[in-house]
């Protein structure tokens, strides 16, 4: 059964902190995109926060770097903390990891 998205905003040292819990999957990417363009809107350097995320797809790594190449077109700096590990092991599965080497071993993606 389908866990539905949740997003949380928040604010912490100066960054505006999304976090997200349930399912990134295409079936959320609508409201997922929604609310990071919300909290881009906030116009303070956006964290988002994927350590509740129980489940993702290539959809939510689509969003991701949309949602980082907006952030720097604006000049905002942008990060992915708790990110799931298989996350990466997806990341290499689909040969992405020279486009994504911005993906840290600590869990950070700047």
């Amino acid at each position: 059964m389908s866990e539905p998205m949740q997003f949380d905003m928040r604010e912490a040292d100066g960054w505006s902190v999304l976090t997200m819990s349930g399912e990134l999957t295409i079936y959320a990417a609508s409201a997922a995109s929604a609310a990071m363009s919300a909290a881009l809107d906030a116009t303070r350097d956006l964290q988002i926060d994927l350590s509740g995320v129980s489940e993702f797809d290539v959809s939510a790594l689509q969003l991701l770097r949309a949602c980082g190449r907006e952030a720097a077109q604006r000049g905002l700096a942008f990060e992915v903390v708790g990110h799931p590990p298989a996350l990466k092991q997806t990341i290499d599965l689909l040969g992405l990891a020279p486009t994504l080497s911005d993906l840290e071993e600590d869990g950070t993606w700047t």
